[in-house]
C-alpha cells in the first residue's frame, strides 16, 4: 500500500479483522450433519473423484450446478488443509479418502474456510481498487459496507461457490476499470483472467462480459463502428474462455457434463429448453413461473433490503445513477454490472438470495462513492473525513447488528444436531425410528446415529405398523421441505407419546421469513424470532396397542 496514510492502513486491517470475525464465527454451524446447508454435501462428495485420480466427476449422478474446476479447488483445499488440521489436533489421522469416509465434517469445514477466506479477500480487493480510483476514505467506507454485509457474511459460511465468484467479480471490475483508463493488452489479459477464473467458480461470471465490452469501448481510440468492436474486449473474452476451458476440460470431453451444465440455463430460462425435451423446471418443486416483476420484488425488495440493510437499500438506486454519471471507470462499470445482474436474475425463474453475492462489492463501491461525493459537495473541506466516518457508521449499523445476530444463531447447536444427540443417548440400541416430514429434499431430516435403525415413513394409516416403527421423529417448518400434515398427525395422536421437542423458534416464530428455494433453515429477516437453525423436531414413542392402556 505504497503512499497510503497510517490512518488508512490501520483502517484497512481493522476492517479485515471485522470481516474475519464475522465470517469465522459459527463457521462449523450444523456439523457434523453434512446437509444443514443445501448442496454442500454434494460438492464435498464429488471431491472423491479427483481424490481417486478420476477426472470424470460423473455429473449424471447428481449435478451440483458448478463447473468441475470448483470441485478440484475444494479437493485441493482439503489435501492441503487436512494435514494442517491433523497437526493441530482438529482432525483424526488418515489420508483424504479415509477422512471423507470416516470424518467428512472435517473436510466440509475446510471447504467453508475457503469461502470465509474468499469473503475476507473480497473486502481487501474492494478496498484496494476503490482506493486507486476514489481515494482512501471512500475505500474504507466501501470496505466497511462489504465487511459487515449480512448477505455476504451469511454466504461466507457456506461451501458453495458464490462468495468465490464475488471475489473474482470485484477483481474483474477493478482490472477492467484499469483497462478502461489504460487500454493496454496486459490489462486486458489480467481482466480476462479474472473473468475466466470467475467462470471456473460459477457460470454467472458470463455477465462480466458486458462491462468488459464497455470498458473496451472506453479505452478504444478507434473511430466509427470500430469502436463498437474493441480489440481489448475481444482479448478479455478469449483469455476468459481459454482459462475456463483449461480448468474445466470435462465440459468438452464429457457430453453428460455438458448436458447437465446446459440444464442450468434451462432452469433459469425454461423458454430456451429445446422442443421435445422436458424442462428441468418441471422437476423442481420450488421454481416459480416466469414473473419479472416478482423477481425484481424478490431480489431487491426482499433479499437485498434485508441482506444489505435499510439505509443501503434506499441509497443504492441513487448510487447506481451517480455511478453512471461519475466519469469514474470503476463506478461506471459497477453500475452497469449491478443493473445487468439484477435484470438477468429478476428475469429468471431461479430465485435465491445468494445469487446477489457477486453484485455486492460493486454496490459497496457505489454507495461509498456517492456518500463521499455528496459530503464533498455539501460540507467544508475540514469536515469531509469526520462526516464520512459518521455516514459509514450509519449505513453499517443495521447490517453489522444483523450479521452478529446471525453468527450467534448459527453458532448454537442445530435442532437436527440436538435430535441426533438425544436419540443416541436415550433410545435403546436397535430401535426402529421412523422419520416423517420430508418433502422433495431431505435437508430438514435429522441424522440418526448408528445405534438405531432409521426408516423413511409417511403418516398414512398403517404406514408405521408396516415399517415396524417404535419411535417417530417428525420435522416441520415454514419451508416446504419439512412439512407435517396436521390432520394425519391428529389421527395418530392416540398412538403417540411425545418424548421431547426441539424448536428453533422464540415463542411462535412470528416475523421470521426464509429463502424459500434455498431450504436453508435460518431466516433472511426476523432473526430475533429464532435462536438456532433447524426445523421443529418432535420425537414420539409409538404405542402398538392403538392407544389402549
Amino acid at each position: 500500500m505504497k503512499g497510503a496514510s497510517r490512518t488508512y492502513v490501520l483502517g484497512f486491517f481493522l476492517l479485515l479483522g471485522v470481516a474475519a470475525g464475522l465470517r469465522f464465527w459459527g463457521l462449523d454451524s450444523g456439523l457434523p450433519h453434512l446437509m444443514t446447508r443445501p448442496d454442500e454435501e454434494v460438492l464435498l462428495l464429488k471431491t472423491r473423484f479427483p481424490a481417486s485420480g478420476q477426472l470424470d466427476l460423473q455429473y449424471n449422478l447428481r449435478h451440483p450446478g458448478v463447473p468441475s474446476a470448483y470441485i478440484f479447488l475444494l479437493w485441493g483445499v482439503g489435501e492441503v488443509g487436512l494435514p494442517v488440521m491433523q497437526t493441530l489436533g482438529y482432525a483424526p489421522p488418515g489420508d483424504y479418502l479415509h477422512s471423507l469416509d470416516r470424518f467428512p465434517a472435517r473436510l466440509l469445514l475446510l471447504e467453508r474456510i475457503l469461502s470465509a477466506l474468499a469473503g475476507i479477500a473480497s473486502v481487501a480487493a474492494l478496498m484496494w481498487f476503490t482506493r486507486l480510483e476514489l481515494g482512501g476514505p471512500t475505500a474504507l467506507c466501501a470496505g466497511a459496507i462489504l465487511a459487515t454485509s449480512f448477505l455476504h457474511v451469511r454466504e461466507s459460511h457456506s461451501a458453495k461457490p458464490d462468495v468465490a465468484l464475488g471475489l473474482f467479480a470485484i477483481l474483474a471490475l477493478g482490472l477492467l476499470a484499469r483497462m478502461a483508463r489504460e487500454g493496454t493488452t496486459r490489462n486486458a489479459v489480467k481482466a480476462g483472467a479474472a473473468i475466466g477464473f470467475g467462470l471456473a467458480m460459477k457460470p454467472p461470471a458470463l455477465l462480466l462480459f458486458v462491462p468488459a465490452w464497455v470498458a473496451g469501448m472506453m479505452s478504444s481510440t478507434a473511430a466509427g463502428w470500430r469502436r463498437l468492436v474493441p480489440v481489448k474486449s475481444i482479448i478479455v473474452v478469449l483469455v476468459a474462455v481459454l482459462i475456463f476451458v483449461a480448468t474445466s476440460p470435462d465440459l468438452f470431453t464429457n457430453p453428460e457434463t455438458r448436458h447437465q451444465l446446459v440444464n442450468i440455463v434451462y432452469i433459469v430460462f425454461p423458454e430456451f429448453t429445446p422442443e421435445g425435451e422436458e424442462s428441468p423446471v418441471a422437476k423442481t418443486a420450488t421454481t416459480p413461473a416466469r414473473d419479472v416483476i416478482g423477481g425484481y420484488d424478490y431480489y431487491y425488495n426482499f433479499a437485498y433490503r434485508h441482506g444489505a440493510g435499510w439505509v443501503i437499500y434506499v441509497l443504492t438506486p441513487m448510487a447506481v445513477v451517480w455511478g453512471f454519471l461519475s466519469r469514474t471507470p470503476l463506478a461506471i462499470l459497477s453500475s452497469l454490472f449491478s443493473v445487468v445482474g439484477l435484470v438477468v436474475f429478476a428475469g429468471s425463474t431461479a430465485w435465491q438470495a445468494r445469487y446477489l453475492i457477486p453484485l455486492l462489492p460493486g454496490a459497496a463501491v457505489l454507495v461509498a462513492g456517492m456518500l463521499q461525493a455528496g459530503i464533498r459537495r455539501l460540507s467544508p473541506e475540514n469536515c469531509h473525513g469526520p462526516l464520512l466516518a459518521v455516514a459509514t457508521l450509519v449505513v453499517i449499523a443495521q447490517p453489522l447488528r444483523t450479521s452478529a445476530s446471525f453468527d450467534e444463531i448459527v453458532a448454537r447447536t442445530d435442532t437436527r444436531g440436538q435430535t441426533t444427540n438425544w436419540v443416541r443417548e436415550n433410545l435403546p440400541p436397535g430401535s426402529i425410528v421412523g422419520v416423517a416430514g420430508t418433502v422433495f429434499w431431505g435437508w430438514g431430516e435429522p441424522w440418526m446415529p448408528g445405534n438405531v435403525k432409521r426408516v423413511q415413513v409417511g403418516l398414512e394409516p398403517g404406514a408405521l405398523d408396516q415399517a415396524g416403527v417404535e419411535y417417530l421423529v417428525t420435522h416441520d417448518h415454514p419451508l416446504f421441505s419439512s412439512t407435517i400434515d396436521p390432520a394425519l398427525l391428529r389421527r395418530l395422536e392416540p398412538r403417540l407419546e411425545l418424548l421431547t421437542e426441539f424448536s428453533p423458534f422464540v415463542e411462535d416464530g412470528e416475523g421470521a421469513s426464509f429463502d424459500a428455494q434455498d431450504a436453508y433453515y435460518v431466516p433472511i429477516t426476523g432473526l430475533d424470532a429464532v435462536d438456532r437453525p433447524g426445523p421443529v423436531v418432535k420425537i414420539y414413542r409409538v404405542r402398538a396397542d392403538g392407544g389402549r392402556r
